[in-house]
């Protein structure tokens, strides 16, 4: 096995596990960042899955705790069903807080691509986002303000430098220069819009059950929909109270799913 290929059982731990340290109460052992990664390097998933998952329930949200909670689940899934959704579902998480997260996205993909293995039948054009939303997500927010205010401010100054220089080469250089700033203002603009407005108006989630099945309406026993598989990508587009989630698939089908098969981002 390759070193790359071996990334998917390594996980964050020294550092990490005092920032989440700090940011948490004091609490027993059996609910700590260590204590989570002791019983993970021992092999007992279960216990650290346990541990991670009570983190996660104390509200921390950091993306090596999400990262490390999805490697768990992808060592439990050698020997357990309906866990292998979940390591997706945590690596998408830990993508979530941080996009340029290249350990967690090359898990991610080793975690799809295990489920392709078992996958027999798949629905068309249901996987997959629209292009924006791949280019919006590409960076995190705080990199793209960076990257609006850096370019605001070269355009401000190639504006004001335009405006105090005389007519000639220079001049028209510090213009072509002014142009480009322009176009990337707009483009830097447009992507942090994007992103700000699918992470705030637009609700995914993730299926999590190794194979569910889409409901015409909610609440049926018998369900005869499309079916679905573990990691699959769904837009969470509706909510009713009986713990029922109509989702949307990249293809535009729609149906129900109960609640607690489909992990929300």
């Amino acid at each position: 096995m390759t070193a790359r290929g071996r990334r998917v059982c390594a996980f964050a731990a020294a550092a990490s596990a005092w920032m989440l340290a700090v940011a948490l109460p004091a609490r027993a052992d059996e609910t700590s960042f260590a204590s989570a990664n002791e019983a993970y390097l021992a092999g007992d998933y279960a216990t650290a899955v346990r541990r991670y998952e009570a983190l996660v329930a104390a509200g921390i949200r950091h993306e090596d705790l999400f990262y490390n909670l999805g490697n768990a689940y992808f060592r439990l899934a050698a020997d357990r069903d309906d866990v292998l959704g979940r390591a997706i579902y945590n690596y998408e998480r830990a993508l979530r807080v941080r996009p340029d997260f290249d350990d967690a996205a090359y898990n991610l993909q080793v975690a799809r691509d295990a489920v392709a293995a078992k996958v027999v039948d798949r629905i068309e054009s249901a996987e997959g986002d629209p292009l924006w939303v791949t280019v919006a997500t590409k960076f995190s927010i705080g990199q793209l303000t960076v990257a609006f205010l850096v370019v605001d401010a070269v355009l401000f100054a190639a504006l004001i430098a335009l405006r105090l220089m005389a007519s000639g080469f220079a001049r028209a250089i510090v213009a072509v220069g002014a142009g480009f700033a322009a176009v990337a203002f707009f483009v830097a603009a447009a992507l942090l819009w994007a992103h700000v407005y699918f992470v705030t108006r637009v609700d995914l989630g993730i299926v999590l059950p190794d194979e569910t099945q889409l409901s015409e309406a909610p609440g049926q026993t018998a369900r005869d929909g499309a079916r679905l598989h573990a990691g699959l990508r769904v837009h969470v587009v509706d909510r009713e109270g009986s713990g029922w989630v109509r989702v949307r698939l990249a293809n535009g089908h729609e149906g129900w799913l109960p609640a607690e098969e489909v992990g929300e981002l």
